[in-house]
C-alpha cells in the first residue's frame, strides 16, 4: 500500500458545531465502506457520562485530555471517518496530528446558518447551553474567528452552508482509495 493510499484512508472532519460533521461523515462512511467514529461519543464512551457532563462535573480541561487521547486511539485505526469535536483542532497541536494522518476535511460554515442550526440544539452544547437566542449568534462569530485559523490548515476546505452527503462523497471520492 503506497504512503499515499493509507494516508487518506482516513478521512477526518473538522468545523465549527453543527457544520455538518456527525450526519455527512456518517453518510460519507456508508459511500466509501469506512467505518464511521464520532469523537465526543468516542470521549463518552471511555469517560462514560456525555459530553455536557463533563464539562460540568470534570472541566473542560479533564474533557480536552479525555479527547486527546481517544483521539490518539482511532488515529491508529484505518479506513475510517472520524467526525471531531468543533474545539478538538485547536488544542494538543491535534490539526498538525490529524493533517499528518489523514484527509483532513474543514466543513466550512457561515455563522448565520450556524446560529440557525444550533438554537435548538443548546441544551446538548456545553458551551451554547447558558446563552439566550440573542446572544448566541454573537457567540459563534467571535468564537469561529478564534477557531479558524486552525480549521484552515485542512487539507481540503469546502463551503457547507448547504451541503449535502452526496455533495461532501463527490468532493472527497477522488482523493481517496477503496
Amino acid at each position: 500500500m503506497s504512503g499515499n493510499t493509507l494516508h487518506n484512508s482516513r478521512i477526518i472532519l473538522a468545523g465549527f458545531m453543527g457544520s455538518g460533521k456527525t450526519a455527512l461523515g456518517k453518510s460519507l462512511a456508508e459511500n466509501t465502506g469506512f467505518r464511521f467514529f464520532d469523537l465526543d461519543r468516542l470521549v463518552e464512551s471511555a469517560e462514560g457520562l456525555p459530553v455536557h457532563r463533563i464539562f460540568k462535573e470534570k472541566g473542560e480541561e479533564w474533557f480536552r485530555r479525555a479527547e486527546h487521547k481517544c483521539l490518539l486511539q482511532v488515529l491508529n485505526e484505518e479506513r475510517i471517518v472520524l467526525a471531531t469535536g468543533g474545539g478538538t483542532p485547536c488544542f494538543h497541536k491535534h490539526m498538525e496530528l490529524m493533517n499528518r494522518k489523514g484527509l483532513t476535511v474543514y466543513l466550512q460554515c457561515s455563522p448565520g446558518v450556524l446560529a440557525g442550526r444550533l438554537v435548538h440544539e443548546k441544551p446538548h452544547r456545553p458551551l451554547i447551553a447558558n446563552l439566550s437566542d440573542n446572544e448566541l449568534p454573537r457567540f459563534i462569530d467571535r468564537l469561529l474567528r478564534e477557531r479558524e485559523p486552525y480549521y484552515l490548515q485542512a487539507k481540503l476546505i469546502i463551503k457547507a452552508d448547504h451541503l449535502t452527503a452526496g455533495e461532501l462523497a463527490a468532493s472527497v471520492a477522488g482523493l481517496i482509495s477503496s
